[in-house]
């Protein structure tokens, strides 16, 4: 796979967040890299409302591609919009994919710390291989 290739992607995931819609905007393969770039629907609270500690949300991910291959959580980061209204971050797996996978399925489940584990959900996302 080329270094550098993006995709926009609009793959809406509604319900895996209680009263809000998640949204995986796009998907950007580096040199050994995997990101996807998500928007939160309305904003998240910045830090816990009861503790004052961040994260109020801190999510498990892995992917798995259509040749079986394997991609591990290497970070991630998110943050409130500049007009407060959506919660905006991303989610790296390593390695890059091979040039021939044409589909990578990330398995996403959020952890809210004052409620625990909301459940899960796999997106597939189109890669350019094949």
């Amino acid at each position: 796979m080329q270094a550098g290739w993006s995709r926009e992607l609009g793959i809406v995931v509604e319900e895996l967040i209680p009263e809000h819609q998640l949204r995986m905007v796009s998907v950007v393969v580096g040199d050994d890299v995997i990101t996807l770039h998500y928007r939160i629907s309305p904003a998240l609270p910045a830090r816990d409302p009861d503790t004052g500690r961040p994260p109020w949300l801190t999510w498990d991910w892995h992917g798995v591609d259509d040749l079986g291959n394997d991609y591990e959580p290497w970070g991630g980061a998110y943050g409130t919009s500049e007009d407060g209204l959506t919660t905006l971050g991303d989610l790296t797996l390593q390695p890059a994919p091979p040039p021939a996978a044409r589909h990578l399925y990330v398995h996403l489940a959020p952890f809210r710390h004052d409620e625990g584990d909301l459940g899960s959900a796999q997106v597939g996302i189109p890669l350019p291989g094949g």
